[in-house]
């Protein structure tokens, strides 16, 4: 809970690297809420530098040529962390949790949470929570096999402090 809650309500900025089948992509991500209303900015920083960048559930994507394609409805889910367990999940019942060891991330303290599924049916996940804040610094969508269908890893990232507006235009 308390990181889901992380990841809704905390200011954000940092660069960070996701894998997804095999590809790797470096991000810019500004990630601000004030008065409940998420706004963040995402850049991608190789290839077409694509930038995403979301006003409450309001959404655009900027194209290459700067053209903008509007997404109409976006949910509260976090661009970045689409692949963290939802809210719901049952623990005990359909997942073990266990807490493996301390490590550093992003150079910051983190604990490193091992979700494990009762079954076959559903994935598990490894998510390095920071210390202080409860905020995942990076997260990997487990296989049974044991192999990360994606993962989302901060390589550097500023936390809880006043962040520009300028940041997000």
């Amino acid at each position: 809970v308390k990181m889901a809650s992380a990841v809704q309500t905390t200011n954000y900025e940092g660069t960070v690297i996701r894998v997804q089948n095999g590809k790797s992509d470096t991000l810019k991500v500004v990630h601000v809420v004030t008065d409940g209303v998420i706004r963040e900015k995402v850049v991608v920083q190789e290839g077409d530098g694509l930038e995403i960048i979301r006003n409450g559930n309001e959404v655009h994507c900027i194209l290459p040529d700067k053209q903008t394609v509007r997404v109409e409805e976006w949910n509260d889910q976090s661009t970045l962390f689409s692949s963290l367990p939802s809210t719901d999940i049952q623990f005990g019942s359909e997942y073990d949790v266990s807490v493996v060891r301390e490590e550093r991330v992003a150079g910051r303290k983190t604990v490193l949470l091992a979700i494990r599924p009762h079954d076959h049916y559903r994935y598990g996940h490894r998510i390095w929570l920071d210390i202080a804040t409860g905020f995942p610094l990076q997260t990997k969508l487990m296989r049974d096999d044991g192999e990360a269908i994606e993962q989302v890893k901060f390589a550097d990232i500023t936390l809880d402090e006043e962040i520009h507006a300028s940041a997000l235009t």
